[in-house]
C-alpha cells in the first residue's frame, strides 16, 4: 500500500524545491507565506481524496467488491441524509466534510489572486474538485480497482463550500468597512 506518509515526504521536498524558486523571484514574505498555506492546503486535500493507495494485488481484491460511482446530482446527498440507519457522524462527515474541505481553498485563492470575480474564483474551485474526481476515475480505469466512491455529490458540496467562504468574505468585508469608515 502507498501510505500518505511517504507522499507526503516526497511532496515536502518538492515543496523546499518550488521555496527556492519562489525566493529566487524575490517575492514578498506575505505573498510567500500565503502561497506556502495553500501549496500545504492542496496537499492535505489530496492526501485526504487520494490515499492511501493499495497496490498491491491482494488489496486489489478487497477494495473491488466496494466498486461505487454516483453520476446523479444530489443522490447521495439526498440518500444520507434521510438515512436513518446511518449513524449522524457519518453523515456529518461525509455531507460537511466535502463543504468544509473546500471553506479554505476559497480563501487562500482569493488572498492569492486578489482581484478575482466570484465567477473566475468558482470556475477555479469546481474545476479543483471535479479534476480530483476525474483522477480517482482514471485510477480506477487505469488500475482496474476503485477505492474511494466516484460522485458528482461530492464537487457539489466542495463547490458549495468555497461559495460558503465567499459570502462570509463579503460578510467580513462589510463589517470591516463599518469600521474603518468612522
Amino acid at each position: 500500500m502507498l501510505d500518505y506518509d511517504f507522499v507526503l515526504v516526497v511532496w515536502i521536498a518538492g515543496y523546499f524545491i518550488v521555496l527556492i524558486l519562489m525566493l529566487s523571484y524575490k517575492i514578498s514574505y506575505k505573498k510567500l507565506l500565503i502561497l506556502s498555506l495553500f501549496y500545504v492546503y492542496v496537499i492535505c486535500v489530496l492526501g485526504v481524496t487520494f490515499f492511501p493507495l493499495p497496490l498491491h494485488s491482494y488489496e486489489w481484491l478487497i477494495v473491488r467488491e466496494n466498486i461505487k460511482m454516483n453520476l446523479i446530482p444530489f443522490d447521495t446527498i439526498i440518500s444520507q441524509i434521510w438515512n436513518t440507519y446511518l449513524p449522524f457522524e457519518i453523515k456529518l462527515k461525509q455531507v460537511w466534510g466535502n463543504v468544509l474541505m473546500f471553506l479554505p481553498f476559497g480563501f487562500l485563492y482569493s488572498l492569492i489572486t486578489q482581484k478575482s470575480s466570484f465567477l473566475k474564483i468558482l470556475l477555479v474551485s469546481f474545476i479543483f474538485s471535479l479534476g480530483i474526481e476525474i483522477t480517482q476515475l482514471l485510477l480506477w480505469l487505469i488500475l482496474w480497482f476503485n477505492y474511494r466512491v466516484i460522485d458528482i455529490d461530492d464537487v457539489i458540496l466542495n463547490t458549495f463550500g468555497w461559495i460558503l467562504w465567499y459570502l462570509f468574505y463579503i460578510f467580513l468585508n462589510k463589517i470591516f468597512s463599518l469600521f474603518t469608515q468612522k
